[in-house]
């Protein structure tokens, strides 16, 4: 037998001995009894019945929601079945013991077969609770599996990235430069194929870089200060008419993922890019409540909203897409590391950028 048509079979079994508990309790109550003197003895003798009724209702009604898969009727059954008996039993020998001393026990079979209802209800709640249990693990379960997949497809797409796309954009390359050797000037249509095919090779080269960082999601001391100091020096000599001020605290450490000195580069050289001369560009790190602060102010050109999205998105899209994965590492690298990033455009028309990560405790 199948898990489906076990579970229908579960089903009509609670059923089917729901109607008898309840046909039971019905006509002991309806036709009265001795024992029955009282308004409140006929009320006692409907709350189980009302009970079991209403408890199959809700259970009913939250199956009916679920996703039946697994299908869960033949689990009901048996924690439904395995109450009623435990429950059930544990009063009927109690009342045994009670008639074998010689005391007087009112109606021991219909008591007994409310402690019976009560073990029911008792098992359908058990149940539910394990289904519960069981579809946390199953949706953990089929998680893990797709994150599974999801890391052999991304392999696979790094390969390509790492081997196949870099060989023949090298491949390209070459042909750009045999072609370059016949035209005493070179074409600027040549010249911009050459510049396209180094942009996709430098971004396979992050690609690999970020993919072999993200390997190891572990956070460890990073220099965050020092790294900088050095970056601000090889600034200065390749753009020396820029106006950089610094201030930077060469002993700001953080508790960061490795990749957060790939994500510095990153938003330095966007801050960089296309700059005008005269740029002023103001750089400073510093530790502000357990917290490594870097603050990027520069009076460029304003961050295209195309990568200030990635600021709020968790993934791509095709129409709204940043230039290469640069700002994706940056947010990768904060992520990895439990820090924040976020960038404004402020008042006076000057770029903002504020990455805050974890300080490095001792």
């Amino acid at each position: 037998m199948d898990a489906r048509r076990r579970s229908r079979a579960g089903w009509a079994v609670i059923g089917a001995t729901s109607a008898v508990l309840v046909a039971y309790n019905l006509s002991h109550v309806l036709h009265g009894h001795a024992a029955h003197e009282t308004a409140i003895d006929d009320i006692v003798g409907w709350v189980p019945t009302v009970a079991l009724v209403v408890a199959l209702a809700v259970v009913w009604h939250w199956v009916q929601r679920r996703d039946d898969d697994p299908p869960c009727g033949w689990l009901f059954c048996k924690w439904f079945l395995a109450g009623g008996v435990l429950l059930g039993g544990a009063g009927a020998a109690t009342f045994l013991i009670e008639i074998a001393r010689g005391a007087h026990v009112v109606e021991p079979v219909f008591t007994s077969v409310m402690w019976v209802v009560g073990g029911n209800i008792v098992g359908l709640y058990v149940a539910y609770a394990e289904t519960r249990r069981l579809d946390a693990r199953h949706r953990e379960e089929a998680a893990s599996e797709d994150a599974r997949r999801l890391a052999q497809r991304l392999s696979v797409i790094n390969r390509v990235l790492r081997h196949d796309v870099r060989t023949d954009l090298n491949v390209i390359l070459g042909y750009a430069d045999v072609i370059g050797d016949h035209f005493e000037s070179e074409p600027d249509e040549l010249e911009g194929l050459r510049e396209r095919a180094n942009r996709l090779v430098g971004v396979t080269s992050q690609a690999r870089l970020v993919a072999e960082l993200l390997e190891n999601d572990a956070t460890g001391p990073i220099n965050v200060g020092e790294h900088l100091a050095d970056r601000i020096d090889d600034v200065r000599s390749e753009h020396p008419d820029i106006d950089l001020h610094a201030d930077v605290n060469t002993d700001a450490v953080a508790d960061a993922h490795r990749l957060v000195d790939v994500a510095l580069d990153i938003v330095i050289d966007n801050a960089l890019a296309g700059a005008p001369p005269d740029m002023t560009f103001d750089v400073t790190c510093r530790v502000v409540d357990d917290e490594v602060e870097v603050v990027l102010v520069d009076d460029g050109p304003e961050m295209p909203g195309t990568q200030r999205v990635v600021l709020q998105e968790t993934e791509e899209t095709a129409l709204e897409h940043a230039d290469g994965i640069g700002l994706w590492t940056v947010k990768w690298a904060v992520e990895e590391s439990n820090g924040k990033f976020w960038f404004e455009r402020t008042a006076d028309e000057t770029n903002r950028l504020v990455l805050r990560l974890p300080a490095r405790k001792e």
